[in-house]
């Protein structure tokens, strides 16, 4: 079910995510990275329904004194989308693991160029943050190297409601100009398009195409007509209400595009414009990573490392070879409790703990220092939903909820003990779910979906134990190529839902 937790992948030749399972090689340097990123340093933002770790810091020796060491980490920006043109302040820990007091000398470079440097003197086991603030005049993407630490961040274009959007150009005899292009939000209900165009000539047709993000195997679009009275000045706006069309995740990016025509036939097509779409209810900070951003607000960062610590040795369970391209790089948004997480979310079902957008690569998570070992299966959880998407997916349906759900609570770790009790209670009253009811959405009844969990737990790690992680890997192959649920099964194992189910009974005493 996409709203439980889906895996988050990072990419790198070796990085193995998994699919129920994650595969770490080089994606352990990875995931270190963004655990140490994550210890002590601050990052940026932003929600649904549906669901790192210890980084090798930089060592130095200062040549006054061979036995002062230190590390840097937690390299990060303090805002989540910097525009070009204003001020931006990178941060990052250093800290003293030597034996004696010593001095270091940090260097930040942006695009390769020094944009300046900072001395801080530390003691035995201290940790001190240095802080530089920056600009750079060019949208778009842009590195940060700190002695070896490196990150990469996007700077927007100013959007700000007064400018012109100068590479708009009309065809025909005079121009139509665009005074006012840009975008609102109102999280989580609504994002607000927002247009003034004037023309020698009326404008009498004015329309908007938009779009997100969204992993598609097709370019998926809409388009909406405001409406406006024609004129010479025309101002129009266009709201994109979520609650008609579904919540759109936190962190999600919107493009947008108009089309204006005037009596004349000039014809004005406004170039793409982007926005994310922020929480902005909260004051975010942000990891940037190679391979994952992680976002987080009203927590201190050593929880959010603690959230991240020891992930690589959960999704390890997993053998299913997966990797999540640079392009698709996770996000994850770390909320200090479950009522702010849902707040962000239009619907949703009252037992979900956390989100995750398999076609967005975006995860919603809760923790709190009592709810951290839950945080820390059920990231393990979400993650191993992304996975799963990326392996699976193609141009056909889904794969069913009890194989997705199963791998993905197969990632956490061993049966926990309510789960079991679950279980066993629903074999002794006999009132267990048959298998093909697992295959589509679980049921909205709290206590018929934590059934449902822990059978699919079951079902997967029958399959496992008894058949291995190769057929596991030929099951989902068929369901990405279009097979049946019966079909996927009789092609691998030689039996179909109703042999499953038979065979499983029999695994866990139930016949």
């Amino acid at each position: 079910m996409e709203e439980y937790l889906h895996k988050v992948a990072l990419n790198y030749t070796a990085v193995l995510w998994r699919i129920n399972g994650l595969k770490i090689k080089d994606l352990l340097a990875a995931l270190l990275l963004v655990t140490l990123l994550v210890v002590s340093g601050c990052t940026g933002s932003t929600s649904g329904d549906s669901t790192e770790s210890i980084a090798p810091a930089l060592v130095q020796t200062t040549e006054q004194d061979t036995q002062a060491e230190f590390k840097v980490h937690s390299l990060m920006l303090t805002s989540m989308e910097p525009v070009a043109g204003e001020l931006i302040t990178a941060k990052a820990i250093v800290s003293n693991v030597g034996t004696i007091e010593g001095t270091f000398t940090a260097t930040l470079k942006v695009d390769g160029v020094v944009v300046g440097t900072e001395e801080v003197s530390i003691g035995v086991g201290g940790s001190k943050t240095v802080s530089f603030t920056f600009t750079v005049d060019v949208a778009g993407d842009h590195s940060l190297e700190l002695e070896e630490l490196h990150a990469t961040f996007t700077a927007l274009s100013a959007m700000d409601g007064s400018s012109v959007d100068d590479s708009a150009t009309s065809s025909g005899v005079g121009e139509i100009k665009v005074s006012i292009n840009r975008a609102t939000i109102e999280f989580p209900d609504s994002l607000v398009f927002s247009l003034v165009v004037s023309s020698d000539s009326s404008v009498t047709n004015v329309s908007l195409k938009f779009g997100t993000d969204k992993r598609s195997l097709v370019s998926e679009s809409s388009e909406a007509e405001p409406d406006f009275d024609p004129d010479f000045v025309v101002e129009t706006s266009w709201e994109w209400q979520m609650k008609k069309t579904g919540s759109l995740p936190p962190g999600a990016t919107v493009w947008w595009q108009w089309r204006i025509v005037d009596e004349t036939n000039k014809i004005l097509l406004t170039p793409r414009r982007n926005i994310v779409f922020e929480d902005t209810r909260y004051q975010w900070q942000k990891i940037v990573t190679e391979d994952l951003d992680v976002y987080w607000h009203e927590l201190e960062a050593s929880l959010v490392h603690d959230l991240t610590e020891g992930l690589e040795v959960k999704l390890s369970r997993l053998e299913l070879n997966v990797q999540i391209p640079e392009e698709r790089k996770p996000k994850i948004f770390v909320y200090p409790n479950v009522d702010q997480l849902r707040s962000a979310v239009l619907f949703t079902h009252e037992w979900t703990g956390a989100l995750a957008y398999p076609d967005y690569n975006i995860i919603l998570i809760p923790v709190s220092l009592n709810s951290l070992d839950w945080a820390k299966r059920t990231l393990a959880h979400e993650v191993t939903h992304l996975l799963v998407r990326e392996a699976t997916f193609g141009p056909f349906g889904d794969i069913p909820s009890w194989l997705n759900e199963g791998l993905a609570q197969y990632a956490e770790g061993e049966m926990e003990s309510y789960q079991r009790s679950i279980l066993d209670q629903a074999i002794r009253e006999d009132n267990l779910i048959s298998v093909p009811s697992l295959s589509g959405s679980f049921p909205t009844d709290p206590n018929r979906a934590f059934l449902a969990y822990a059978q699919s737990l079951s079902l997967v790690s029958y399959l496992i134990d008894t058949h291995g992680w190769p057929k596991i890997r030929q099951l989902l192959v068929a369901f990405k190529e279009g097979s049946t649920d019966d079909d996927a099964l009789m092609g691998v194992y030689s039996f179909d839902s109703s042999g499953l189910e038979e065979r499983w009974r029999a695994y866990i005493g139930s016949n």
